[in-house]
């Protein structure tokens, strides 16, 4: 919940963390930086997926943080840009230097319209955990190819274990095993046409959307993921996962920690693969993509607007 009341602060920031590691970091952080700078910064933590929502109403409304965190691309970032709910951070870029200090690739992405408006934080990638103790044990071979993938799906559905782990309930996870099909079957300059508002291509110009569909459906209805599978958000199916429960699960990197923390010698090992790809001439079946990013409100003062640069210097 990034509710908060009290004194005014000299600078909001609504941080998107939830983990203790990222929150004590954050807090580090920003206690050097009040220090150095004689301020008090208010910092208020809370899960991903709630900020995505609640910044649109909170900054619309005319209230709402003066840093925050939101995810890059057309349906985030890009909205919020173009409803003129964040600042402009072009002049910024280039008084800072940090158009000099951010890869190219990672200034694209936080620009619409010729304006760029966040600074990229984070990079991320999907990809897919398997339990190596689960395989061992049942002789399959590591899910590193697609028949190796399926081969393994099938024999965890016959000694009635779940194939994948995967949840629809949280919408920034719900279509990264459909994702994983798709980036395996189509190349990756058609899936960025049909994804992106300058593309010229829908899902219906090419047959291979429509089987990557048919595929989930298949797994789903032959029992291939959780019973449950609409309400589990991505936290329930991670820990599905590490509960033994599942034999594979499509989760990125950014999970590593939570397997470290629930590896069991013998049961539960996690181990990382990139998505085994159908078309095999692919390089990679899933590109990075850029995750969340720092950004001004379009409600910061004058008198806030400096420091709040200077946080985003500082945190970075």
């Amino acid at each position: 919940a990034f509710l908060s009341f009290g004194l005014a602060a000299d600078l909001e920031v609504w941080a998107a963390a939830t983990d203790p590691d990222s929150i004590a970091l954050y807090e580090r952080l920003n206690a050097e930086f009040e220090e150095i700078n004689g301020v008090d910064v208010e910092l208020t933590f809370g899960d991903r997926a709630n900020q995505n929502t609640l910044l649109r109403v909170a900054i619309a409304s005319g209230g709402g943080p003066d840093v925050s965190m939101m995810d890059v691309g057309d349906a985030y970032l890009g909205a919020m840009a173009r409803a003129g709910l964040v600042t402009s951070l072009t002049s910024a870029y280039s008084e800072l230097g940090w158009d000099q200090r951010i890869l190219p690739a990672g200034i694209d992405v936080v620009t619409y319209n010729d304006e760029i408006w966040a600074v990229p934080v984070q990079q991320e990638a999907n990809g897919l955990w398997y339990n190596a103790a689960i395989f061992r044990d049942n002789g399959w071979a590591p899910p590193d190819t697609w028949e190796n993938f399926i081969a393994a799906a099938e024999g965890a559905n016959a000694i009635g274990l779940d194939a994948i782990s995967h949840g629809t309930r949280s919408l920034a996870t719900a279509p990264q095993l459909l994702a994983s099909i798709v980036y395996g079957l189509i190349p990756a300059d058609i899936v960025w046409q049909v994804s992106n508002l300058e593309g010229n291509l829908t899902w219906g110009d090419d047959p291979r959307f429509l089987e990557a569909i048919e595929t989930l459906v298949a797994w789903n209805e032959g029992g291939w993921l959780p019973e449950n599978v609409i309400a589990f958000d991505h936290m329930e199916y991670v820990n599905h996962f590490l509960a033994g429960k599942a034999a594979m699960g499509p989760m990125g990197p950014w999970q590593a920690n939570n397997m470290y923390q629930g590896w069991v010698d013998g049961e539960i090992e996690p181990t990382f693969l990139p998505f085994p790809a159908q078309d095999t001439s692919f390089p990679l079946t899933n590109q990075g993509a850029p995750g969340n990013s720092l950004w001004v409100s379009a409600n910061v003062s004058k008198k806030a607007l400096p420091l709040a640069l200077a946080w985003i210097e500082h945190i970075n």
